[in-house]
């Protein structure tokens, strides 16, 4: 299982952040259930929230497949990016996220369905917005007053959000998302070292001693008088291969004739 993240400084990051999270999840979707009963339709999620030493935001999303991490190409300049433990020591504390953000109610069988890409991607959204408009609120810039109001911002969004996305700050989302995918879709960058070395390229000697070699055999004369019947390709570059008609050697033979 890997963890990848996003990180947002600004409201106005925001949207592209989550838009990327959203191309991911439309061009690979999953559907598979895990042991508690709950259908994974994602092939990553959010599952935590950190408030960093410089006052941003990261979301951590969980990928629990190995062929995922491949599928979304962490690697695209970058598209999204592998947490690690040196990442882990930016944050001052980290919360998980509310239930409320990926997962539905209970279904008339039992089961527990996440939500759909977007409506995951509209409550994430709301809640970064309005944990972000508590942190610049206070103006917090300590390490202690970030952890405090991160702390209590994170427990008012637990069941529902403050803020609210408009169907125009949704739809802009939903645009920067279908421009994501083509991007997310190339193919991985090629790895230069899996080609193998070239040879040097030969010297003049070399050159002139495989100029100097013997010219391949002809072709049999009775091999090319049929040969010609079918097809002849004339020795200059702009000619134009003849493909039934009088061989050459009769044409030469004809000129002959007539200049005698």
């Amino acid at each position: 299982m890997a963890v990848v993240y996003l990180t947002v400084g600004k409201p106005v990051d925001i949207p592209m952040g989550i838009a990327k999270w959203l191309a991911i999840c439309e061009l690979f979707p999953r559907v598979t259930r895990d042991g508690m009963g709950h259908e994974a339709q994602h092939a990553c999620y959010p599952m935590w929230l950190q408030v960093l030493k410089n006052g941003k935001l990261r979301v951590l999303f969980q990928v629990c497949w190995e062929e995922d991490l491949q599928r979304i190409s962490v690697g695209h300049a970058p598209f999204i990016e592998v947490y690690t433990d040196e990442l882990e020591r930016e944050a001052l504390t980290t919360k998980p996220m509310p239930h409320r953000i990926v997962m539905g109610t209970n279904a008339p069988d039992g089961q527990i369905p996440m939500l759909s890409a977007i409506a995951s991607a509209k409550l994430l959204a709301e809640l970064l917005l309005s944990v972000m408009e508590d942190l610049h609120t206070v103006g917090a810039k300590d390490d202690d007053t970030l952890q405090a109001v991160f702390d209590q911002a994170t427990i008012q969004v637990r069941h529902t959000s403050r803020r609210r996305l408009t169907d125009a700050q949704l739809a802009s989302i939903l645009e920067l998302a279908d421009q994501c995918r083509p991007r997310l879709a190339l193919p991985p960058a090629l790895d230069v070292d899996i080609f193998p070395v070239l040879d040097a390229s030969p010297s003049s000697e070399a050159r002139r001693a495989e100029l100097a070699k013997p010219p391949l055999s002809k072709v049999h004369l009775d091999d090319r008088i049929k040969l010609y019947q079918v097809r002849y390709l004339p020795p200059d570059a702009g000619g134009r291969p003849w493909f039934r008609g009088k061989s050459p050697d009769e044409i030469r033979r004809q000129a002959t004739a007539l200049s005698a």
